[in-house]
C-alpha cells in the first residue's frame, strides 16, 4: 500500500525538486524555469510521500471566482498512486469559482484525469505547446456552489 500523501504549499527550499519532477515530466507537462516557478509559489501546492516531494500543481487566481491550473507534473516513480489526485482534490477546497486549463490534446490520460474531477473540454488552442508543436484541449470545471457577488 502507497504511502499517505501530504499536501501542502510550496516553499522556495522546495524549487529544486519542483524543477526535478517537472523535467520528468516534459513535454506533457508546461515548462517554467526556475525564476518563473519561485515567483508562482504562491499559488503551488506540493505533495509529499514519506517525506519526499512527489508531486505539485501551480495555479493562479484570474478574478474573484476564475482560477487557473497552470501546471500538474507528478514524480515518475509516483505515478498512479493518487498524487494528481490529492492536489486537485486539495486545489479544489481552496478555489472557489470555475477553474480552466489547457492539456496537450494528445495527453490522454490527463484528459481522463481531469474529466473524472468535472472538467470539460471547451475549445482548442492550435499550436498552443512547443517542443513539440501540438494543440491544446481546454478544459473547464464550472463551480454551481459560487455565491451571489452581495454574499460574498
Amino acid at each position: 500500500m502507497p504511502a499517505k500523501i501530504t499536501v501542502r504549499k510550496a516553499a522556495p527550499e522546495d524549487l529544486e525538486e519542483l524543477l526535478r519532477i517537472q523535467g520528468q515530466s516534459m513535454p506533457q507537462a508546461a515548462e517554467w524555469s526556475a525564476g518563473a516557478l519561485l515567483e508562482g509559489l504562491e499559488g503551488c501546492l506540493a505533495a509529499q510521500q514519506n517525506d519526499r516531494l512527489v508531486g505539485f500543481l501551480l495555479y493562479r487566481e484570474l478574478g474573484s471566482t476564475e482560477w487557473e491550473i497552470l501546471n500538474l507534473a507528478v514524480d515518475q516513480q509516483s505515478r498512479r498512486q493518487g498524487v494528481a489526485s490529492s492536489l486537485i482534490e486539495k486545489f479544489l477546497g481552496e478555489a472557489h469559482g470555475d477553474v480552466y486549463l489547457e492539456v496537450r490534446e494528445s495527453n490522454l490520460a490527463a484528459r481522463a484525469l481531469y474529466a473524472c474531477w468535472g472538467f470539460s473540454e471547451e475549445g482548442l488552442r492550435r499550436a498552443y505547446y512547443h517542443r513539440p508543436v501540438e494543440n491544446a484541449v481546454v478544459m473547464k470545471r464550472a463551480n454551481k456552489n459560487i455565491p451571489p457577488a452581495n454574499e460574498a
